[in-house]
């Protein structure tokens, strides 16, 4: 046999086997690869709460990996190649005038410098206390002493790109012990999740600091005997008091955080608690005095495991706890659907009961309400005022549109409150006792009230013709004569309104009461924010940047920033402006009000609200792909039936909604 014929024999055999160990060697190297993409920063939440899933020795690693791939500031544009499956958020990116260009970012740096001007104090006057008190340049520990200031601002210090502050920020950090109180207070379980865990989390997702983790989860397992009750409601106190009375928003407001820990931890047991609490607040009825599907009401005794007072409110006690309902949707990104269908149920609930409208004008008015009595209160306070954001927000998601409208009514109510007051800013709580508002109606919103009493009378009246009509006015108009209510006895009515007062339709009898504290609150800027994100309407940033302007002129001291006591003061020759402020300054101001300002002036795609869900503290995670699977290893369960609500005979209500 000659070599030539040989070779021609055995040549294919010897290609193919040649090409079988090059396949051989590739699927190797990708199954390799593939098993260690799990360190990835974008990969699957289904892995963080497996029950066989393990605590990361190296954490950090799943941030540092992927940062080599990216421009240094991406981290701000979310989980790299994410892509919801829930509808789009915000507007599509438009081109920037260089004009407009110039005015944000000018807008943007002054925002930058008041941070930078509060951290200052802070850092020289009350480092690693919880708070630094503006004006007296002293210390408050309320929070447990663990730094609630210093802890609350990371994420806004990465926001804004101070990094060397953030790495000081961070050393000091290190140093707190979560296992013992400043002056061994009692601590306030709700606060220190929204505020110490939320914002040691959010730091950890923008910085990959391995320390931040550690001492979230040491913060976690400090916090896990306050759930130790009857059906895994948290104690409001924890430490030296603890009762069993608690508020719904502090039952409702542990799942981002709880959520996001078990998935970098890869200890379910967070996830878990936070997944009963939704199944047992949706599960409650009429035995647990749950009144009206969807309106919780605020107080709660943790140990019966029932709500012990019958108002429902979106404002104090009650609103982060509705605005988690949509956000754990989010953070799931729409893979569980209880949590969507407990906001659609608390949303309608609000809009038939609580929300009020003033004929001829665009303002709504979002009351607490007496579930039993089915009565409202006329007040409404600053805290409601990140309804706006969260109701545009559900809009786009679900394609509700007339809650985007509700959405820009309410917000425009809210900035009215700054408007109408002497100092620009809002009060803590307002009273609209004098205005004749109505119940929210679609077919009857910014109308006037001529106009809705006319279509009223049409309605029951079909063949009535234009002399009947004209009637009917006017016996109307007399009934208002004789049925004007004035403000209760001792209500603390302003004199002195702004000129905003007589440029607002219906607001002729209106005379501002409550509280005039203004609190450094940042519900306003926050739905300005959220708003101007879905909408590009610049009057959001306008609006801003007088709430802005107003806070330099009339809260700013040489350490930092201070509330002040009257929103109404006037500053004379014998009375400065000082002499109007609290020497207090929440550890909010820096997390939430100035990062919302922040990001009102920023880009579009600088923590866009497609690829991040803020915590009630403003605190931002990232939202990241969920599977089923993910779901299921949370031991989510479906709810138990519920009891089957009476409606009372004022339920039925026309469509044409009577007037107050």
């Amino acid at each position: 046999m000659s070599w030539p014929k040989v070779r021609q024999r055995w040549r294919i055999p010897i290609l193919l086997a040649v090409v079988v160990l090059v396949v051989l060697q590739y699927l190797a190297l990708s199954i390799h690869e593939s098993s260690n993409s799990g360190s990835q920063l974008n990969h699957d939440l289904g892995d963080a709460y497996d029950q066989d899933a393990r605590v990361s020795s190296k954490p950090s690693e799943k941030v540092e990996e992927e940062e080599i791939e990216r421009k240094p500031h991406t981290v701000l544009q979310g989980v790299k190649g994410f892509n919801a499956r829930l509808p789009k958020i915000q507007r599509p990116q438009v081109d920037e005038s260089p004009e407009a260009k110039v005015v944000r970012e000018y807008r943007q740096q002054a925002v930058k410098n008041a941070f930078n001007h509060t951290w200052t104090g802070y850092r020289k006057y009350a480092f690693k206390h919880d708070e630094v008190k503006p004006n007296t340049n002293g210390t408050v520990d309320g929070f447990g002493g663990w730094g609630a200031t210093l802890v609350d601002s990371l994420s806004t210090m990465l926001v804004m790109g101070f990094q060397d502050e953030f790495n000081e920020a961070v050393q000091a950090i290190e140093g707190i012990n979560y296992n013992r109180t400043a002056n061994s207070v009692p601590i306030s379980v709700f606060e220190t999740i929204i505020r110490h865990l939320g914002g040691l989390l959010s730091a950890y997702e923008l910085s990959g600091h391995e320390i931040l983790l550690t001492k979230a989860e040491e913060l976690g397992q400090v916090l896990m005997p306050a759930f130790d009750t009857p059906y895994d409601l948290p104690h409001h106190w924890w430490y030296l008091e603890r009762d069993n009375f608690s508020l719904i928003a502090e039952v409702g407001t542990v799942q981002l955080e709880f959520m996001t820990l078990s998935h970098y931890t890869g200890d379910p047991q967070y996830a878990r608690k936070a997944q009963r609490i939704t199944d047992y607040v949706e599960s409650m009825g009429i035995e647990q005095n749950m009144h009206i599907p969807g309106l919780y009401p605020t107080t709660m005794d943790v140990g019966r495991g029932e709500f012990t007072n019958s108002i429902s409110s979106f404002g104090g006690a009650g609103d982060s706890a509705f605005e988690y309902f949509l956000k754990q949707y989010l953070l799931v990104d729409g893979t569980v659907p209880q949590y969507k269908r407990m906001y659609i149920e608390s949303m309608e609930g609000m809009r038939r009961y609580l929300l009020r409208q003033l004929p001829q004008s665009d303002l709504l008015y979002l009351t607490p309400y007496n579930t039993v009595s089915r009565t409202p209160e006329f007040v409404m306070d600053h805290l409601s005022c990140f309804v706006p954001g969260m109701l545009a927000i559900g809009a786009k998601l679900f394609d509700r549109e007339e809650d985007l409208l509700i959405a820009k009514g309410l917000l425009e109510t809210c900035v009215f409150m700054y408007q109408s007051s002497a100092t620009g800013l809002c009060p803590e709580r307002w009273t609209y006792y004098e205005l004749k508002t109505e119940v929210f109606n679609g077919k009857t919103y910014n109308k006037s009230l001529k106009e809705i009493r006319r279509d009223r009378f049409v309605l029951f009246h079909p063949h009535a013709d234009e002399a009947q009509i004209a009637a009917n006015e006017e016996q109307e108009a007399a009934r208002d004569q004789i049925h004007h209510t004035p403000p209760p006895s001792g209500q603390n009515v302003t004199e002195d309104m702004a000129t905003a007062v007589g440029k607002r339709p219906g607001m002729s009898n209106f005379r501002r009461g409550g509280d005039l504290m203004y609190l450094l609150r940042p519900e306003t800027v926050e739905s300005l924010y959220v708003l101007y994100r879905i909408t590009g309407d610049p009057k959001y940033q306008d609006y801003g940047w007088k709430i802005f302007e107003a806070i330099e002129k009339y809260c700013k001291t040489p350490t930092a920033y201070s509330s002040i006591r009257s929103v109404d003061f006037v500053p004379t020759e014998e009375v400065g402006v000082e002499d109007n402020q609290n020497d207090s300054m929440e550890s909010f101001f820096m997390a939430e009000t100035l990062k919302y300002l922040y990001l009102l002036f920023s880009e579009d795609d600088v923590i866009s609200l497609d690829k991040f869900v803020f915590n009630t503290e403003a605190h931002p995670l990232m939202r990241r792909p969920w599977t089923s699977d993910s779901a299921a290893s949370i031991d989510y369960v479906a709810p138990v039936q519920q009891t089957v609500f009476s409606a009372s005979p004022s339920d039925d209500s026309d469509d044409i909604a009577d007037v107050k």
